[in-house]
């Protein structure tokens, strides 16, 4: 009997089952906390000082970020997808001769830009990232399934021995 097998019911106890119960309580948290239009979000409004691309550290993934910023008066935000990049390098020089009024749209205490418009044109539109909690809660759900059956298919004691 192979390692993988001599000891699967104890890794779907011990790894499985808890990973899956994990992932279905961050997906339904998600759920919960991502905002879901863009009136839960703040809005800051303001004169665009500068804008352009640089690096910013991130230490939460501890790396550095290529992003488009826009400076206002006060704050800076940014952001770092790609095609809101693309868009912003494309729009920014146009838009900023003709107005620099900038209003934008971000989470509570983050700087970055979920929804940005520039003299009532909407340039980034705010789109709820439910992706990300339908990824989780697919993940649990599917994980502790798949755990359960397994453990209840294979009554197996600890050292993978079958019970009498």
């Amino acid at each position: 009997m192979s390692v993988i097998k001599k000891y699967g019911y104890i890794r779907a106890i011990i790894v499985g089952i808890p990973f899956g119960i994990a992932c279905l309580i961050v997906g339904v948290g998600q759920f919960k906390d991502i905002p879901k239009s863009i009136n839960e979000l703040d809005k800051s409004e303001g004169i665009i000082e500068s804008f352009g691309i640089k690096d910013i550290y991130d230490a939460e993934i501890e790396t550095d970020l290529n992003v488009f910023f826009i400076k206002l008066k006060n704050d800076e935000y940014y952001t770092e997808l790609g095609r809101n990049i693309e868009i912003l390098k494309t729009h920014m020089p146009v838009k900023l001769k003709k107005t620099s009024k900038v209003t934008i749209w971000h989470k509570k205490n983050e700087k970055y830009i979920e929804q940005l418009l520039i003299d009532n044109e909407l340039l980034i539109k705010y789109v709820p990232p439910y992706w990300i909690a339908h990824f989780f809660f697919w993940l649990g759900l599917v994980t502790t399934i798949s755990g359960i059956v397994y453990v209840v298919k294979h009554p197996e004691d600890l050292t993978g021995k079958k019970r009498d």
